[in-house]
């Protein structure tokens, strides 16, 4: 966990994100890039404290204020970061900065956009077929198989640290999604909660859990780690009300498929989506293509 990058328009949405990039970056040793169209801001390649000073200096003082809110001075101060203008912060841009410069973690504020405001300020015909199919942006990061992690920072969430990471796993994990996981968790030194929804029993259960143990042991250590069964027929209600009542879960963790129907991703809102909007805490993506590795 080397290199984080976040994109940013200078509000209070994108200062939330910005703020659970810092402690990952003060926990783990990571540098710090601040993505933005702002033509304004010069290049920098200096430490955080700097470039809030330089984004005070234009204007953003309700951006910094955020920040410095919950981190101190010296703490920013130690913050490796830089500053990199792009013409345009679309999800291209984006994509294409993460594969160019081979980031460890995107970090991003969910924060849903009217669809009629968008449309009344383009193309209506245009931009009415590219919500319909595609969604918003973050919607299309979460669908794009991204050769990262991303890390999304919902719009009501509360900050905190991060020590207890919930993974939602069906016990079938894929041997990339799980060493990635492996990857943050040991960056940061936090706890596993793997929460199994069970909406049938099966005859494979037990081997699965045997199975899914053993590959747990190896990567996490088995004092890294527990695991919760929820007997549902829901997922997503089983999920949330887990959410609800472990106040002590900090992250939510888990898998997008980047290998399901093509219609089925841009038709239907699935768990992942949901919980990126109403989570209370941050969720983490790991999609689930070795193309990550």
């Amino acid at each position: 966990m080397q290199t984080l990058l976040v994109p940013v328009d200078f509000t209070v949405h994108t200062a939330r994100a910005v703020n659970y990039a810092i402690q990952i970056a003060q926990r783990s040793g990571a540098t710090i890039t601040i993505l933005s169209a702002d033509h304004r801001q010069p290049e920098t390649d200096d430490n955080l404290l700097h470039l809030l000073q330089v984004a005070d200096d234009l204007a953003h003082h309700h951006f910094t204020g955020i920040i410095q809110k919950i981190h101190p001075t010296e703490t920013l101060t130690q913050i490796k970061a830089r500053y990199h203008y792009i013409p345009s912060v679309e999800t291209a841009a984006i994509v294409e900065e993460v594969k160019k410069h081979h980031f460890d973690l995107l970090v991003v504020s969910a924060k849903k956009r009217a669809i009629f405001s968008e449309l009344s300020a383009g193309n209506f015909i245009r931009d009415f077929f590219r919500h319909l199919f595609f969604g918003n942006m973050l919607e299309t990061l979460i669908s794009t198989p991204l050769p990262c992690p991303l890390l999304i920072v919902p719009e009501n969430c509360r900050y905190a640290n991060i020590n207890t990471i919930m993974y939602a796993t069906n016990l079938e994990p894929n041997d990339y999604t799980m060493q990635k996981l492996q990857r943050f968790t040991n960056a940061i030194d936090a706890f596993i909660n793997f929460v199994h929804v069970m909406t049938e029993e099966t005859r494979s259960y037990n081997n699965r859990l045997a199975h899914f143990c053993t590959k747990a042991d190896d990567l996490f250590g088995a004092a890294n780690y527990a695991i919760a069964e929820l007997n549902h027929h829901d997922v997503d209600a089983a999920l949330s009300k887990y959410l609800q009542t472990n106040t002590q879960t900090n992250m939510v963790a888990m898998v997008e498929r980047t290998n399901k129907a093509r219609l089925d991703s841009w038709m239907l809102n699935s768990i992942t989506r949901q919980m990126a909007y109403k989570a209370p805490v941050p969720v983490m993506i790991l999609h689930d293509t070795a193309d990550e590795l």
